[in-house]
């Protein structure tokens, strides 16, 4: 259970993780291209129209400069003079709010080499107007009969290579901007025209108009073809908000309202004005949504299908990976099996691995069991310790009580017995090196294998004694050794394959997550211009696949698989249930060694000699064990608790304190899939080494009632036609 659930936790994480990434690579992704060196951040405009129909304009701007070959040192802004629209601009202020700096006027002045060397302790922290003349600025004198032409606002800065955000408020007074005809005043201001080549990530705008005008008796309407909205607030000023406003587009606001609300307008027309202003603007705004229809019904239609596709996409996830589960899940009406399973020690932890999802410790305890089995033949002999501890001891005597009692006599075993000591030492018998007697030992391949591995590893130590250490010491410089360990590995996954229990698995989930990221780059083409829906779309669809891709099985059971399966859970059902153990006699101590393989097989080696302690009183006693065991793995299990209490001793109080109930502690030899498992492991790692040494390669007209559905297009020109720049 704390398995599955660390699985369902990893991929849940690796979801998390893989969606945040997917998220940033997105908005990343959007913000690639042609980055401009000046740019606005935002530009929040904030309008009074006055009595007289002028407008009294602030703008609070945030400018983003990117690093270029000289740096920055003026900003400017251009609008346009036109007698019937914009006669002059007065009432200037700039304010640089990042430093907090009041600029004061100057006279206008282009930077350059002359202006280089005192640019910031002379023309800094100044603001200019000027007649635009060609690439030359001509002062300009706002009190001058009014013309056509075009003025520049600049302020200069002190001298800077780059900037991620630098704030200012910018102040003017707009002049003769409304006409005031008989029944209403009118104008048409343009913030941004055409001409502008400085983007604006968002603009937005508040325009407030003279007493006594509400939204009963004023009327506006936004011009703008890109995203944005518009609303009125209570007292009937104006709101608005356009997003991503790119070089070449226009932005611009008309508006009219009761001309008894005005007063000292300059600029008169006779005769009504509202009706012919009213069906103008409803002509542009009808003429502008009939040709944003197809448009429009084409997005909805392209989102729907997307998340149609995007709810296919996670069912089919879920669905293939729930069945690739279940394809590789024991069935359930497991009952208890008391008898070995019908299969290799190898085969078992190999079949286990696939029930239990646990790729990582499969091959050590594939080895680990083979290990043990090849003991339990009388193939090998496993010791506890390192081989140095045995010097002086003749592990290779044939008679296993005889090698305890000079063990236990040895007291450099006593730190090795009480768990000082996590290696172990492996005895090759004799037995093993005649092919008769060999023959006789009835062993499978995969035990095969690993026998002739540890043989040839004798061969190259020159002793039929050694411990992992130094198996895995002579690894580490000896190339063919390390060849042979992979030929061994060979055969135990030839074994398993043999057995033809499982089943490529999970190629459903695979095809669903491919065409997953084919869906993901679909709507990154589908939505370029849309982050919100780029992000709406992909990342629940990314976060389901890596979830699914981490949970999905790749190996499945097959039909014999299956039944196989069934006799490897019956057997860990028993084995995890102590209580049972009962119904075996002691002295079926050959079926108890399996016990002990199969157990070390399925990870659960101390458990069971836990449990077996418990149910089988006899264990605890080294007597009994010198006297019916020793000729048995149990005996090499269990023993070795037993040495530094006295040898032979039958004394209950002597083994009292290794063996007192539930509290049964076996020494670190007991769990032997854990030892020797992580001694193979690291020869694993010695072998990549060797093998593969590192080298050097490596919608409804609006009516001007300005609530809802934004603005529209058809419009462009009014009052300013603004552009920005920067030197």
């Amino acid at each position: 259970m704390k398995h599955q659930t660390a699985i369902w936790v990893k991929a849940i994480i690796a979801g998390i993780a893989a969606t945040l990434v997917c998220a940033f690579a997105i908005v990343m992704l959007s913000s690639q291209g042609d980055s401009p060196d000046l740019s606005y951040r935002s530009a929040d405009y904030r309008v009074k129209v006055l009595a007289n129909g002028d407008l009294k304009i602030t703008e609070h701007i945030d400018v983003k400069l990117n690093d270029r070959d000289k740096p920055w040192r003026q900003l400017y802004q251009r609008y346009k003079l036109d007698p019937s629209q914009l006669t002059a601009i007065t009432d200037i202020s700039v304010r640089n709010t990042t430093s907090g700096v009041t600029y004061t006027q100057a006279d206008p002045v282009i930077p350059g080499s002359n202006t280089n060397g005192m640019w910031d302790s002379t023309y800094a922290n100044h603001w200019y107007i000027a007649r635009v003349d060609g690439d030359d600025l001509e002062s300009y004198d706002a009190s001058e009969m009014p013309s056509n032409g075009t003025v520049e606002l600049g302020w200069n800065i002190p001298a800077i290579s780059e900037a991620d955000s630098l704030g200012f408020d910018i102040s003017m007074t707009f002049q003769g901007v409304s006409t005031a005809y008989d029944d209403v005043a009118a104008f048409q201001w343009e913030p941004v025209g055409t001409t502008n080549q400085v983007p604006i990530g968002k603009l937005t705008g508040t325009v407030t108009f003279p007493k006594g005008v509400t939204a009963k008796n004023s009327w506006a309407w936004l011009h703008y073809e890109g995203t944005s909205t518009t609303s009125r607030d209570a007292d009937g000023s104006l709101k608005f908000t356009a997003y991503n406003v790119k070089s070449g587009d226009y932005l611009d606001l008309v508006s009219m309202f009761d001309v008894a609300k005005t007063s000292g307008v300059t600029r008169h027309e006779t005769g009504e004005y509202k009706d012919i202003l009213m069906a103008h603007e409803n002509k542009l705004e009808q003429a502008w949504k009939e040709s944003q229809s197809v448009k429009a019904k084409t997005l909805v239609a392209k989102v729907t299908i997307a998340i149609l596709i995007a709810i296919a996409l996670v069912a089919w996830l879920i669905i293939s990976t729930v069945f690739s589960r279940r394809k590789a899940a024991c069935p359930k009406d497991v009952v208890y099996r008391h008898d070995p399973p019908d299969m290799s020690p190898n085969n078992a932890a190999q079949l286990n691995g696939v029930l239990d999802d646990a790729d990582e410790q499969t091959n050590a305890r594939a080895l680990s069991a083979t290990m043990l089995s090849l003991a339990s033949k009388h193939a090998i002999r496993i010791l506890p310790g390192s081989s140095e501890a045995y010097n002086g001891v003749n592990v290779a005597n044939a008679d296993p009580h005889a090698l305890s009692a000079a063990i236990a006599a040895s007291p450099v075993v006593q730190g090795m017995a009480s768990g000082t000591s996590d290696d172990v030492t492996i005895v090759i018998e004799p037995a093993s090196d005649h092919p008769g007697t060999r023959a006789q030992l009835n062993l499978c391949d995969s035990e095969d294998a690993l026998l002739d591995f540890l043989q040839t590893v004798g061969h190259h130590l020159n002793s039929r004694v050694f411990d992992m250490s130094r198996l895995r010491e002579s690894i580490g410089d000896w190339k063919s050794g390390a060849r042979k360990q992979e030929s061994m590995i060979d055969r135990f996954d030839g074994e398993f394959a043999a057995l033809g229990a499982t089943t490529s698995n999970g190629g459903s989930t695979i095809a669903a997550a491919i065409c997953s990221v084919i869906f993901g780059l679909g709507c990154l083409i589908l939505f370029t211009d849309n982050l919100a829906m780029q992000l709406a779309l992909i990342l629940p669809v990314a976060f389901c696949m890596i979830v699914c891709l981490n949970l999905k099985r790749s190996v499945g059971l097959s039909d014999t698989g299956r039944a196989l399966a069934m006799q490897v859970e019956g057997l860990k059902q028993y084995l995890n249930d102590f209580s049972d153990f009962k119904d075996r006699g002691v002295l079926d101590l050959a079926l108890w060694d399996r016990y002990l393989v199969y157990a070390a097989a399925f990870g659960m080696s101390e458990q069971v000699m836990r449990q077996l302690a418990e149910a089988v009183p006899e264990l605890s006693d080294p007597a009994w064990l010198d006297s019916n065991a020793s000729d048995s793995l149990l005996y090499w299990m269990y023993r070795p608790m037993y040495w530094n209490t006295g040898f032979g001793t039958t004394s209950a109080a002597a083994v009292s304190g290794a063996v007192a109930g539930t509290s049964f502690a076996p020494s670190s030899f007991a769990d032997l899939g854990t030892q020797l498992g992580a001694g193979f492991a690291q020869v694993q790692d010695a072998v990549e080494t060797v093998l593969h040494p590192v080298n050097s390669s490596g919608g409804g007209l609006s009516g001007g009632s300005f609530s809802g559905g934004g603005g529209f297009g058809g419009g462009g020109g009014g009052a300013g036609g603004g552009s920005f720049g920067g030197r």
